[in-house]
């Protein structure tokens, strides 16, 4: 098995030669029914300007522009809450810390009709420095002349752990994401303006029976983002979820921005993209915040205290049980 190990080798993008994925070789389909059955279901609207993200190049069927006005991020109660409403810390997660072991997963192939195949493994096999110059030619014919596949790539898979993900929901009533992610409804759901900041990058995740496949080295770095990051198991399409990703910027060039004509306002965010880690953001993008059914009366205190604090206008909202029926409601506290 080749094992490509340098980073530098998931940089080559051939420019010319490159063969422009579809959205079927991304896995992205996206069917009309399926669209319009999601824009009757929540309220989209369109952005009021195009924001063409530099990591979502290909087209969804009228999904592109079309996003919930608030994005909810479902939590426990934890010491950080007064940094995050003080928009001081929003923490980007790598894949390996993901609780589903098959998320943000995707297979590796190499393409040797492509016109750079040669130098894409000669760069992956010098860095793994463990040949003498000399003998990395006649490794690179062989491996050519043999076909050998790969099932994954430790220079991509590198880069892949190295980037930060930020999960976010379309909506606040989701029974299940209270119970996974908020601490069996003692914990709170906060909204953000999908509008502002860093969650203008948002991207929506598609579901699908599919796994995804790498082509290397047809893939440039953004695409392998898309295939790995936005791709996910059909059994968790009830989440409905959003991402925003901040991959290490080495790896996308303030040049790459420039010539896709990205939206500067979503140019300016990627310019800060250092992979997993906390980020600050403009605390008026939250919104509300919803405390869960159970919550105990001292988290309670603990969250009026952070929005008290925080000094801005925030909604506060408490969860209930809709009598005779299986979902969420809420009603608004006045603090």
């Amino acid at each position: 098995m080749l094992l490509i190990t340098s980073l530098s080798a998931v940089q080559v993008e051939a420019s010319e030669h490159r063969r422009e994925p579809s959205s079927d070789h991304l896995g992205l389909e996206y069917s009309q029914k399926a669209c319009n059955n999601d824009m009757k279901s929540r309220k989209y609207f369109k952005r009021k300007s195009k924001q063409y993200h530099p990591l979502q190049k290909v087209p969804i069927k009228n999904m592109k522009n079309l996003v919930p006005p608030v994005f909810y991020k479902y939590t426990p109660v934890e010491d950080w809450l007064p940094l995050l409403l003080n928009g001081s810390s929003i923490k980007f997660t790598s894949r390996i810390n993901f609780n589903d072991p098959f998320d943000s997963l995707s297979s590796t192939h190499l393409n040797y009709e492509a016109e750079n195949v040669e130098k894409y493994i000669r760069e992956g096999l010098e860095g793994l420095n463990i040949l003498p110059p000399e003998e990395i030619e006649s490794m690179v014919k062989k491996i050519i002349k043999n076909k050998q596949q790969v099932d994954s790539n430790s220079g991509d898979e590198t880069y892949l752990d190295n980037t930060g993900i930020l999960s976010l929901a379309s909506s606040w009533e989701n029974i299940l994401l209270w119970s996974h992610y908020a601490n069996q409804h003692k914990g709170i759901c906060i909204g953000f303006d999908s509008e502002k900041d860093i969650f203008l990058a948002a991207q929506k995740v598609i579901y699908s029976s599919d796994f995804p496949i790498i082509i290397r080295p047809d893939d440039s770095p953004d695409v392998m983002l898309e295939k790995t990051f936005l791709r996910k198991s059909k059994c968790w399409e009830y989440e409905d979820e959003w991402r925003v990703l901040k991959p290490t910027w080495n790896k996308i060039k303030k040049e790459d921005l420039n010539r896709r004509k990205i939206n500067p306002k979503v140019a300016k965010l990627m310019e800060s993209s250092n992979g997993p880690g906390t980020y600050k953001f403009e605390k008026n993008t939250i919104i509300d915040i919803t405390l869960g059914m159970n919550i105990s009366i001292e988290d309670e205190e603990k969250v009026i205290a952070g929005i008290k604090a925080s000094a801005i206008s925030i909604k506060l909202f408490k969860a209930s049980r809709k009598k005779g029926q299986y979902k969420v409601q809420r009603d608004e506290l006045s603090i």
